[in-house]
């Protein structure tokens, strides 16, 4: 099938991706997806399987298997297209959450063309299972996603994850990667997806979109620091960060933390009490996109203290608004954050991290400087219309006609 330009009509594109109000990479991902489909004429349809821990009754789990099926939630969200949240069997079974149950059949069969848009490739289950060929845009290996939360699972739960859940789940990633190798959002995570087989089509960043990320002259406030994600997510390593900016306080006390993408916890508290370093923090569960670009605009130093990115968009971002980006070596960033050029990529050491913000900070010429290499970064290599047309290529050659 060629697709003639913008011009494809009278065809449903369903995406299977993953709860769409907890915004973050892989949300940026879809937007930008959804967007293209919608200008090349399809109809545009979004599934997920909605977490128990959100929507319970949706779900059967265990003590309700014989009593109930799964439901399905139909509604227009965010982007303004159809959404569909759907429950799943036995939700306590991570790999059972995407199952095909009636909900993803009756989708799957009324679509022509399937995408897969997440951070691993078990979104695609239900296509899989009901033998359809998928595009997939994911970020990294589904053990990699997760390695970080199962050191917070109880000792029953570990038990269950060790003897079925990661042993079933990895056989299915193997098996889906194998019919329809993904395409990655980094060349780190292009490597791990190819350490044991050729299981990843090709590289395909997350575009920025320069008309509403952009410097704003005059607007950086010295020592703003910012980090955007959820912060929750043990991978986002946000006690390392506690830690490194308890140091830079020392050197620059007039710095400030902007934490954006989740709520606090006392367990937060409590270690920003421990550091003292509270009245240096702010956080912000969700703030609207408006007022996120704001904030990026008078950043001074943007920072990803993660133990594990398959990309991290929002940094991305950050250099877009002319951020320059302090890192962990953590996978994805190690992508765009070039060393002296628009940011520093550190050890995790927190010293190291530490001592990396300040000098920024304190040096207002290497800061202009690593300003306008983070905007020649975006600008060459993570514009939209180049990943445009990668993705139209994509289509043309890849889903049968």
């Amino acid at each position: 099938m060629k697709l003639d330009g913008f011009k494809l009509a009278n065809k449903t594109a369903l995406i299977s991706t993953l709860y769409t109000q907890a915004h973050g990479g892989v949300f940026a991902k879809l937007r930008f997806l959804v967007q293209l489909l919608l200008k090349m004429g399809f109809r545009v349809q979004i599934a997920y399987y909605m977490p128990y821990s959100i929507e319970p009754e949706l779900s059967v789990p265990f003590q309700k298997l014989f009593r109930k099926n799964p439901g399905c939630r139909h509604f227009i969200g965010e982007l303004g297209v159809e959404e569909y949240a759907i429950g799943a069997f036995l939700p306590e079974l991570e790999f059972l959450n995407y199952f095909s149950n009636t909900h993803w059949r009756k989708l799957i069969n009324a679509a022509d063309l399937y995408f897969v848009v997440s951070g691993h490739i078990l979104s695609a289950t239900p296509f899989y299972f009901q033998k359809k060929n998928y595009l997939s845009w994911i970020a990294t290996l589904y053990d990699e996603d997760r390695c970080e939360r199962i050191k917070t699972f109880p000792w029953y739960r570990k038990c269950l994850d060790n003897l079925l859940i990661s042993k079933v789940s990895r056989y299915l990633e193997k098996t889906m990667l194998r019919k329809n190798p993904a395409f990655t959002v980094s060349f780190f995570s292009y490597r791990q997806l190819n350490q044991h087989g050729q299981f990843s089509r090709n590289v395909i960043p997350v575009p920025v979109d320069t008309t509403i990320f952009f410097p704003k002259k005059g607007n950086v406030q010295p020592g703003l620091i910012c980090f955007t994600a959820r912060f929750l997510d043990p991978r986002k390593n946000i006690n390392f960060l506690f830690e490194a900016l308890a140091l830079a306080l020392k050197k620059i006390p007039y710095a400030m933390l902007c934490l954006i993408g989740d709520v606090i916890t006392p367990a937060i508290t409590k270690k920003l009490l421990q550091l003292d370093i509270a009245s240096h923090v702010q956080v912000f569960n969700y703030i609207p996109s408006g007022e996120l670009i704001e904030m990026l605009q008078k950043t001074d130093v943007f920072v990803i203290p993660s133990s594990q990115e398959g990309l991290c968009v929002s940094g991305l971002e950050a250099m877009a608004c002319g951020c320059p980006v302090v890192s962990t070596k953590c996978g994805g960033p190690m992508d765009y954050v070039k060393e002296g050029e628009n940011g520093y990529l550190v050890d995790f050491n927190p010293i190291e991290f530490a001592n990396k913000i300040v000098s920024i900070c304190e040096n207002r010429t290497l800061r202009e400087k690593l300003s306008l290499g983070a905007l020649h970064q975006i600008q060459e290599n993570y514009s939209e219309e180049g990943v445009k047309r990668k993705w139209i290529s994509a289509i043309n050659q890849e889903l049968p006609s």
